[in-house]
């Protein structure tokens, strides 16, 4: 077992996984959850693969999808798309990213309780760790913001969040990994 993939497993024990259960797995295509999703198949975790297509860059949403679906085949898992348009988030009375926030949030959680998953996993690292305390700090005054992610809260797992970039972008390499991005 790797570093990385002893990190994962850890990760998904320490939340209170056991062998056999079900994640599902919030997956853009980019390299963080592209690097997730190989680790969770190589450790043998049951997963859903997710992806949100926000229909905001044109064809190269739509091979997107299409890549994070194809990844999905590979492992035998299943895959789930949420079609939203940008153009109605933009109208929302918290603008594009707090309405498709909002919107990936709900159905992530109603995926997993459709799918009996033990909880939703995304691929945030360390290096984005240190960007939303950076944003926090200099937005808000509030010591409680400058917390920056949890690791779990429950229902969802970010078990990269210790994990740098770097990291990351090795794993893929010595793996013959593409991406999206």
């Amino acid at each position: 077992m790797t570093s990385l993939e002893q990190h994962v497993h850890d990760a998904l024990v320490g939340s209170g996984w056991t062998q056999g259960q079900t994640v599902v797995v919030g997956a853009s295509g980019g390299l963080d959850s592209t690097v997730l999703l190989h680790v969770l198949g190589s450790l043998g975790v049951p997963s859903v693969v997710a992806h949100v297509n926000h229909h905001a860059r044109g064809e190269a949403s739509h091979g997107d999808a299409v890549f994070v679906a194809e990844l999905a085949q590979r492992f035998g898992w299943p895959f789930e798309e949420l079609h939203l348009e940008a153009e109605e988030l933009k109208q929302g009375p918290q603008g594009f990213q707090g309405e498709a926030h909002k919107a990936r949030q709900a159905w992530l959680e109603s995926l997993r309780q459709a799918h009996r998953a033990h909880a939703v996993l995304t691929a945030h690292h360390a290096d984005d760790q240190a960007e939303t305390w950076l944003l926090q700090a200099m937005r808000n005054a509030n010591p409680l913001s400058l917390r920056g992610m949890l690791p779990w809260d429950g229902r969802r797992l970010k078990p990269l969040l210790q994990v740098p970039k770097r990291e990351l972008e090795a794993h893929a390499k010595a793996h013959g990994l593409g991406w999206r991005e």
